[in-house]
């Protein structure tokens, strides 16, 4: 498993994280509760937290294969850490983009049936303290991508 595979691996479970919480918000925030679904809300909680608990285990894995791989050493220790925590910080650029995709998206399909492309739709009576429109979020994403590719890129490099 190389640098770049586990990278991915780590970003999809991430982005499935933001796309989850999307969800629940887009849920709490429609105001119907238990009458959102046709289907039972805990549903959509129970994934959540399973989620929580896979993302976990996935992470543990990915740990072990690392150590496995570049032995017990600190500066195996080192490059894992350094390798998760760019990951983490680069993907904070990504969580508006795929946050609010999902948020419009259980919307459309809860209470705002005028959304017609939850991808780039925009509110206009949004309370977030940092709402960003379609064109930064996207730009947003683009660069927590590039970002995460040149960490990935200068960490392989270090490695030689």
């Amino acid at each position: 498993m190389t640098l770049i595979t586990i990278n991915i691996i780590l970003l999809i479970t991430i982005v499935t994280g933001f796309i989850f919480e999307g969800l629940i918000d887009g849920w709490a925030y429609s105001g119907k509760a238990s009458k959102a679904f046709k289907w039972n809300e805990h549903t959509l909680l129970r994934s959540h937290t399973a989620y929580k608990g896979f993302s976990m285990l996935i992470t543990s894995v990915v740990t072990v294969w690392w150590l496995f791989i570049y032995g017990f050493g600190s500066a195996a220790i080192l490059m894992m850490f350094a390798d998760y925590f760019l990951v983490g910080i680069f993907s904070i650029f990504l969580f508006s983009f795929f946050h609010n995709w999902a948020y419009y998206w259980i919307r459309k399909r809860i209470d705002q049936p005028n959304i017609d492309n939850p991808l780039k739709y925009q509110s206009d009576t949004s309370t977030a303290e940092n709402e960003f429109n379609y064109s930064e979020r996207k730009t947003m994403a683009i660069i927590g991508l590039i970002l995460t590719a040149l960490g990935s890129g200068c960490l392989l490099w270090v490695m030689g």
